[in-house]
């Protein structure tokens, strides 16, 4: 099973941790897709005094590498390292289901859940936690079923619990409201305009709908139609957002359709760019 959760690397832990510049660098190296210099300078930065927040960037440096058996026993260990730390533990769930084992990633919420019942706070982070693997399974259900109405509800009003869900310590405040309306339709309608691009071969509107630098493998107009429907906008930050839309092709009669995911963010000038994108499915 594939399973996209709603996370991002830049919110690996809601505890506080580290804040120098060395592990500000290492969290940058990942986001880079540069696994092995992040890991030499995690493991620098753990040797002179580990933390719960260089081990958790030491497992993401470790699956980007593809040592999955190290990352594996690393989440086990953290486990029993950390066992106060519900941060911690939210986090190991949401890398076991990144990883396909939801039976372990359900295991491990459980297991707060004993440790700390009589918990408001923990019981609605377990909560939270159960709504992100929900709303991924219900977006492979969609991927496997495109027409499922009832999926397709089902996962919008999750994925809207989840813009919704409470701010943790040390974490930005997501829009609200007015404002989320506000944002989301703006990423619509940037959508809709870089669609249009498309459709007009219009390439120099086309490719400053993206953020530069461009994508290596950006797709080129062609003059075929292309429309974006069923749009589902995720804001992740005041700044960020993603939207998951089924994107129609229309040429010479044939017309293809296809799931497709886009990162995009806002800049000084406020408006919103399109940072990358990927096809969930055919």
């Amino acid at each position: 099973m594939r399973l996209t959760l709603l996370l991002s690397l830049g919110c690996l832990i809601g505890a506080p941790g580290f804040a120098s510049e060395d592990v500000a660098a290492a969290r940058s190296l990942l986001a880079q897709q540069r696994s092995a210099e992040a890991l030499t300078a995690i493991e620098a930065l753990w040797r002179q005094g580990p933390t719960s927040e260089l081990d958790l960037l030491r497992v993401r440096a470790l699956l980007l590498q593809g040592q999955l058996e190290q990352a594996h026993f690393s989440l086990v260990q953290m486990g029993n390292r950390y066992p106060g730390e519900v941060a911690v533990h939210l986090q190991r769930a949401d890398i076991y289901a990144e990883l396909g084992e939801i039976q372990t990633a359900v295991a491990v919420l459980q297991t707060l859940k004993d440790r700390w019942p009589d918990s408001a706070s923990v019981a609605e982070r377990v909560g939270d936690a159960h709504a992100r693997l929900a709303t991924a399974a219900y977006l492979d259900a969609l991927l496997l079923d495109p027409d499922a109405h009832g999926t397709r509800l089902k996962f919008s009003g999750l994925a809207a619990t989840s813009r919704f869900s409470s701010a943790r310590a040390g974490q930005t405040s997501l829009p609200a409201g007015e404002e989320l309306r506000a944002l989301m339709a703006e990423v619509a309608e940037t959508l809709k305009i870089w669609a249009d691009a498309w459709s007009a071969n219009d390439t120099a509107n086309y490719t400053a709908a993206y953020r530069p630098p461009l994508p290596v493998e950006l797709e080129q107009p062609d003059g075929s139609r292309r429309l974006v429907s069923e749009i589902n906008v995720v804001v992740t930050s005041p700044n960020r957002a993603r939207a998951d839309f089924v994107e129609l092709t229309r040429s010479g009669g044939t017309e293809s359709k296809r799931f497709k995911r886009v990162n995009l963010s806002r800049d000084t000038d406020r408006r919103w760019r399109l940072s990358n994108e990927r096809v969930l499915a055919p």
